[in-house]
């Protein structure tokens, strides 16, 4: 099989609006037990569809990587105890102070960002048992939310954390709102949510900040980012980065399970510059025989 083939590499760029006005975003926190109910329905209302993929369950244990979510345009840069991937059903500590709250349920057990250490009896006071968690995200979203695995913040014993939205990436540009957590005791293990939604779509980051709780020794973790890319945006006509890249090809094969011949084809950024994402490769000059029914892309 002697098909000629011209690849044409298109980079699609997307830009997101320079003009839109910061506007006060709305919090999901108050409801202990919906919040994430309530949340759902604010995404789909305003247009939105959640992703539901960063969950960790991927994710290799120790160090977190920055990176782990690049392909989804999502950037994730954590301190003190939200730095490492454990796995478990959580914390595990033992307040018994009211009012206390089963949350949204006990978290399963799975991967998730905590500590690797056991404080479940003693309580962890240092200042690296707080934290921070960033995420950031390659284009502005509708909705983040995130869960919390062993909160201990009663009215009496307060260790309240906080969700921040910001316009920019990494907790940069003007802030969307900033919302703290209930009043509740969420030990052992009770996952509570918490959730922030932009009308305009214009959220460029979130910060997830975790004091550390000196006087109880609390710590927590945190699973299950949700986000809604903000629907609507207009993207650009692509950009022909031809001359940057090289194409390599092998030869095709017969897949005899399926009857249909398989090549793959390797494309190299030979500049001296990045090429950020999506990319799409076009074929064009198909003989009349030549019909491409499906495309798998790796990346490396």
């Amino acid at each position: 099989m002697t098909n000629k083939l011209r690849f044409i590499l298109v980079l699609a760029m997307t830009f997101a609006c320079a003009n839109i006005a910061a506007a006060q975003a709305i919090g999901f926190v108050n409801n202990q037990n919906s919040n994430s109910v309530d949340f759902f329905g604010a995404v789909g209302s305003n247009g939105g569809i959640l992703n539901t993929t960063i969950n960790f369950d991927t994710a290799l244990l120790g160090l977190l990587q920055s990176t782990l979510y690049a392909p989804l345009g999502v950037n994730l840069a954590a301190t003190g105890i939200f730095s490492t991937v454990v796995s478990g059903v959580g914390p595990s500590q033992v307040g018994t102070t009211a009012p206390r709250s089963f949350g949204e349920g006990i978290h399963p057990e799975s991967k998730y960002l905590g500590t690797p250490g056991d404080f479940q009896s003693t309580g962890c006071f240092a200042p690296g048992c707080g934290g921070s968690l960033t995420i950031s995200f390659a284009l502005p979203v509708l909705a983040v939310g995130l869960f919390t695995i062993d909160l201990y913040n009663p009215p009496s014993a307060p260790h309240v954390v906080t969700l921040e939205a910001f316009t920019g990436q990494n907790g940069t540009g003007a802030s969307l709102g900033r919302f703290s957590s209930a009043s509740f005791n969420f030990q052992q293990n009770a996952m509570y949510f918490m959730g922030v939604l932009s009308p305009a779509g214009n959220i460029g980051s979130v910060v997830f900040n975790d004091p550390n709780d000196a006087v109880n020794g609390d710590v927590i973790g945190i699973d299950n980012i949700l986000f809604a890319p903000a629907p609507g945006r207009m993207v650009p006509p692509p950009i022909d980065v031809s001359g940057k890249v090289s194409v390599t090809q092998n030869g095709f094969g017969r897949n005899r399970a399926t009857g249909l011949y398989v090549a793959t084809m390797t494309v190299k950024n030979t500049s001296n510059t990045t090429i950020n994402g999506p990319i799409e490769v076009v074929l064009a000059v198909l003989s009349q025989r030549t019909y491409p029914t499906a495309i798998a892309l790796s990346s490396s």
